[in-house]
């Protein structure tokens, strides 16, 4: 068998088979990112996939085994585990015999096959699980967070949260605990903040465990721009940064601050309400997006455009699909054809 697949660049290209019932082999071409034919692959009876390449080097399943190929199609690491990951800072996870370890970009098993689930390296740690405990490893295999909990999750910022006895806790990525196992629940980080959950009430907390909002709203989101969201009884509204309730919960639903504007639903309309709670731009929407460069995309119930801060439709109702503005101009999608726009409405054709 022909064991070489193409490549553009560093994209896979993409290629599989289907083994009927009968024996009877359906394939299908590989191709590059741009469409384009490179290879037919003449596999018998055999079973391919390929992952998506990272690092130069992708998975690939021959049979029922996993190798792994470089950029040019060429095996570099034979198929001889029964499952495997992609490469992720230099190291990834392969299985044998139901055991997990990991191997570096020669094949060579750096962590021994050991545990019963491992996941991907991200800044130089890795979950993995051994029987029904879950902990956090370095490059070398030492254990960071023990293999002590019953769940654990990268919460953002450099932050793990675990969980033992239907309790959560913190962790920086270091090991060192922020806050033992007492919350019921806990978000992910942002802006240095998390949301927490006790007793059935929401309130936020500090990267050092300081409680910045005492749990007391059904749901809460963290701060930004000196305003968090808070909902009680099925209605938002927002706090500022002392925890007193600035803009009263009246709203069936919003998004946080962007450039000193959120936006807010009632009557299944969208708007935007200032700091203060002013509606600067009343709801009118079916759709709206949040504010950048000063502009946001609405949409209309049929097509979408764009407003300035004062409500005023100076891209018309036209396209789509949309995206925010970035360096003064944002993709659309018109006739089925994208383009860029910038902000006097001139349209730039992208292929």
């Amino acid at each position: 068998m022909n064991r070489r697949f193409v490549f553009y660049g560093k994209m896979i290209i993409i290629g599989f088979l289907i083994t009927t019932a009968k024996g009877c082999t359906l394939s299908k071409s590989v191709w590059d990112t741009r469409g384009w034919t490179q290879y037919e692959p003449e596999l018998g009876e055999d079973g391919l996939i390929i992952q998506q390449t990272f690092n130069g080097l992708a998975a690939i399943k021959i049979g029922d085994k996993w190798g792994y190929i470089d950029a040019w199609g060429r095996i570099v690491i034979e198929p001889e585990f029964d499952g495997a990951s992609n490469f992720s800072d230099g190291m990834a996870a392969v299985n044998k015999r139901g055991k997990w370890g990991y191997i570096n970009p020669k094949g060579d098993i750096i962590i021994p096959l050991q545990y019963s689930l491992a996941y991907d390296f991200s800044a130089e740690r890795a979950v993995v699980k051994i029987a029904d405990k879950w902990g956090i490893i370095d490059k070398k295999g030492w254990f960071v967070i023990p293999a002590d909990y019953d769940a654990i999750r990268n919460s953002g910022e450099g932050f793990v949260v675990v969980r033992n006895g239907g309790k959560w806790g913190i962790f920086n990525n270091k090991g060192w605990p922020i806050i033992l196992p007492r919350f019921d629940a806990i978000g992910d980080f942002l802006d240095g903040q998390t949301t927490v959950l006790i007793d059935g009430k929401w309130g936020i907390i500090n990267k050092e465990g300081q409680i910045l909002v005492k749990p007391q709203f059904d749901d809460i989101r963290v701060f930004q721009e000196g305003r968090a969201a808070v909902q009680n009884q099925g209605l938002w509204g927002f706090i500022d940064s002392k925890g007193s309730l600035v803009i009263s919960t009246q709203f069936s639903n919003v998004r946080n601050f962007k450039q000193g504007l959120a936006a807010i639903e009632q009557n299944d309309k969208w708007g935007f309400i200032d700091l203060e709670g002013w509606p600067v731009i009343p709801p009118q929407f079916d759709i709206t997006l949040d504010f950048h460069e000063d502009v946001a995309g609405v949409y209309n119930g049929n097509k979408w455009g764009f407003i300035n801060k004062d409500g005023y439709v100076f891209i018309n109702f036209r396209y789509d699909q949309i995206g925010n503005f970035r360096n003064g101009k944002a993709l659309v999608e018109f006739n089925q054809e994208w383009y860029q726009v910038d902000k006097q409405g001139n349209l730039t054709y992208q292929p």
